[in-house]
């Protein structure tokens, strides 16, 4: 009967785990996920090289110049015992000027402008042993020029300071003093055998002055044209 009551006890007892199932056994963790990688950033932007600097357009260059005018105007003749003869016109003279050149500004490749500001002087004479007479003036000349490969146009101003006839021997007495004249000069050159520096070479040219002499007795035109030959370095 003792028996009985235990086994009756024991399944009353088991009977709830039964109801119940098997314990489920622990299901082991899978593997982590691997995080990605993180994103390289990018590298900084290579710095801009600072630009090159403009090419030079306001260089300065020395300016010499030689050269002639003839006038058409003349006033004076000389006759000779052999029947040759030397005249004079208003502002007939040999030249030399120096100055510089400056303000160039480059417009294209083989298009350029720029500015020459020279003085000098300007002498003529004529005669013999026996008598001569001389023109003297000192030209002051500004010019705006348009460089075209090797072909430049210019066109300025030319100021004639203390231009004077004077005569000595035969032609004593015949002297003139002249005021200071405002003229216009206009010039077509050539510049060849240029060095590095495409504006420096050699001056091949003709040049036309317009220009009035005048003083207290009147004004005389001295209209010229002339040659040119000189240098920028």
């Amino acid at each position: 009967m003792l028996v009985r009551i235990l086994l009756a006890f024991a399944l009353a007892a088991a009977a709830p785990l039964a109801a119940a199932g098997p314990t489920p056994s622990p299901v082991a963790p899978g593997p982590s996920p691997v995080p990605p990688p993180a994103a390289t950033p990018a590298p900084p932007p290579a710095p801009t090289p600072p630009a090159a600097p403009a090419a030079e357009g306001r260089k300065a260059a020395f300016v010499l110049e030689l050269g002639g005018d003839f006038g058409s105007n003349k006033f004076f003749e000389v006759t000779f015992e052999d029947g040759s003869k030397q005249t004079m016109a208003f502002n007939d003279g040999f030249f030399m000027n120096f100055g510089a050149a400056f303000l160039r500004v480059p417009l294209t490749a083989d298009l350029a402008i720029d500015t020459s500001a020279t003085v000098g002087f300007k002498y003529k004479s004529i005669g013999a042993d026996n008598g001569s007479y001389r023109y003297l003036a000192f030209p002051v000349e500004v010019t705006e020029r348009l460089t075209l490969g090797p072909i430049r146009f210019g066109l300025g101003a030319s100021l004639a300071l203390n231009p004077s006839y004077e005569g000595d021997g035969l032609a004593e007495g015949a002297d003139i003093d002249l005021d200071n004249s405002l003229g216009i000069v206009g010039r077509l050159e050539w510049v060849g055998l240029r060095s590095i520096d495409p504006r420096q070479g050699w001056i091949v040219g003709v040049r036309l002055l317009f220009q009035k002499f005048g003083n207290a007795g009147g004004v005389e035109s001295g209209n010229s044209v002339g040659f040119v030959l000189g240098a920028e370095l």
